[in-house]
């Protein structure tokens, strides 16, 4: 499925070419800021990420895809500041361990995929200012282990 919505992705990018509206990078590519701070869309399914950029300048992007990150462990704490017109971040297979309090940062952001983020056990409190969010996804993740554990002590 995600090799699929990744062609369409790739697609898409090809005809906006030179507009940089959508960014889509193969594993390994580099990215360059000025990539970041252009783009409306990003994939970077299975780029094999380690690292993000510390305070992109993006506000322009509205979608973020990074699932299939495996080697994706931390999110940096103002990472998501200039976001504020994100609507949809799929994070979906990657191994963070938590979410920066700047998540609060994504007013617009309307669906959350954190499915398979085995690690994740925790969620910051700011996540309850995601006022326009409808679609959050947890499933297997630490923190529905953790509340199904509680719950039933």
């Amino acid at each position: 499925m995600f090799e699929l919505f990744q062609r369409i992705m790739r697609r898409t990018a090809i005809r906006n070419r030179g507009s940089h509206e959508v960014l889509v990078k193969e594993a390994c590519e580099r990215i360059e800021e000025e990539e970041w701070s252009n783009a409306e869309k990003i994939s970077l399914i299975s780029h094999r990420l380690s690292t993000l950029p510390e305070d992109p300048q993006c506000s322009a992007i509205l979608t973020l895809l990074l699932q299939e990150n495996q080697n994706l462990r931390r999110i940096p704490e103002s990472f998501f500041t200039c976001m504020e017109n994100l609507q949809l971040l799929d994070l979906h297979g990657t191994r963070i361990k938590s979410l920066p309090p700047c998540i609060s940062s994504l007013r617009n952001l309307r669906s959350l995929y954190l499915n398979n983020c085995e690690e994740l056990e925790e969620l910051p409190s700011e996540i309850g200012q995601l006022q326009s969010l409808e679609i959050f996804d947890l499933n297997g993740t630490g923190i529905l282990g953790f509340l199904h554990k509680n719950l039933l002590i």
